[in-house]
């Protein structure tokens, strides 16, 4: 069973799904417009067992990061394109900050494995 970790990167509420077996990579998961982290916990679990560990961070508006009536057309005229220009501005410093944490592991395995030689 893959371990679930409820985090805020950068200001951005995330789910990290890591998986039970060797991990064999990273994914970034966005949902869809109207959905949630929480929606998506089911697709990141399906990808986790693969050997994947799984970021999926929440959008603006969504979830924990508010909500809209997602399906009315003014609503969707002033915040959908606004809403995937600050998901590009987020992704950036979000994948950073995964990678500098990715960065950490190789060097506490290499760290550990090395020192044991």
């Amino acid at each position: 069973m893959e371990q679930i970790e409820y985090r805020d990167i950068c200001g951005v509420p995330c789910i990290i799904l890591d998986p039970s077996s060797e991990q064999v990579g990273q994914i970034v998961l966005y949902h869809g417009w109207g959905s949630t982290i929480e929606s998506y916990k089911f697709f990141a679990s399906l990808i986790s067992s693969w050997g994947y560990r799984v970021t999926i961070p929440e959008l603006p508006c969504h979830g924990v990061r508010g909500s809209l009536n997602y399906f009315d057309k003014e609503t969707l005229q002033k915040k959908f394109w606004p809403g995937r220009h600050f998901q590009l501005v987020e992704y950036p410093r979000v994948n950073h900050q995964i990678t500098l944490g990715m960065l950490q592991k190789i060097k506490e395995f290499l760290d550990k494995n090395l020192l044991s030689l």
